[in-house]
């Protein structure tokens, strides 16, 4: 399912004059199954041709409307931050919470080293929290759960990307002082705090977590914070 809401819609030309376009890219908002919602990318031609599939990133719709415009491909060398940022991403595919993926990489000098994602301790079960209402008697709404329904409940036992980055490293006697984060979702207060104490004083993140209280302790700390879109 999708929420196509033309976000940051933009016009695609034909070359840096700017004088022939050739489509339109914009963002979409994809509802996973689980209710949440992931960012991704749509095209569509000057002529009304629209892409039959949704690409991760705005420079990967805009390949793909050049490709279908039968134009060469623009390959462009990703900055050190966009190349990090997709490292973790792939992270984020690993992560294990059925709720949402999380991927964290942790750099010295533009170097990873360490990462983590998002899942629970080891040893324990994944993370599930799809809706369990049906085992119930009756639900009078299906677009309502109730309130004790799997898809209600917290994580509880779930480690976040950033702690399990930070945990990693520490094991394996790894400093982070002086480090950049990159994450996929700015972290949590818990983690904002974890990432003062190692000592990392730069943090990247791709989207806002629902609670922006993580963020604004680590700029009251002295911390940098960076967006870097996917």
């Amino acid at each position: 399912m999708s929420d196509e809401d033309n976000i940051n819609e933009q016009r695609i030309y034909e070359d840096d004059a700017q004088t022939k376009p050739i489509g339109f890219v914009w963002q979409v908002n994809v509802i996973l199954p689980s209710g949440a919602k992931e960012k991704h990318y749509a095209w569509s031609s000057m002529q009304g041709y629209k892409s039959p599939f949704f690409c991760t990133t705005r420079t990967a719709a805009i390949a793909a409307l050049r490709e279908h415009s039968n134009l060469p491909v623009k390959k462009t060398r990703p900055s050190m931050d966009q190349t990090l940022m997709y490292m973790a991403k792939l992270m984020a595919d690993r992560a294990t919470c059925s709720r949402a993926q999380v991927g964290a990489v942790i750099v010295i000098e533009t170097r990873p080293v360490s990462s983590g994602y998002n899942g629970t301790a080891t040893g324990l079960p994944h993370c599930n929290h799809a809706c369990d209402c049906t085992k119930l008697p009756t639900n009078p709404d299906p677009k309502h759960h109730w309130a004790d329904c799997n898809s209600k409940q917290p994580c509880r036992f779930s480690v976040h990307a950033e702690a399990n980055a930070i945990a990693f490293a520490a094991k394996n006697g790894v400093s982070t002082n002086g480090a950049t984060l990159y994450t996929t979702m700015a972290p949590c207060l818990e983690c904002a705090k974890l990432i003062v104490n190692a000592g990392i004083t730069r943090v990247v993140a791709a989207a806002q977590y629902r609670d922006d209280s993580g963020t604004r302790l680590l700029l009251q700390l002295g911390v940098q914070v960076h967006a870097e879109l996917l």
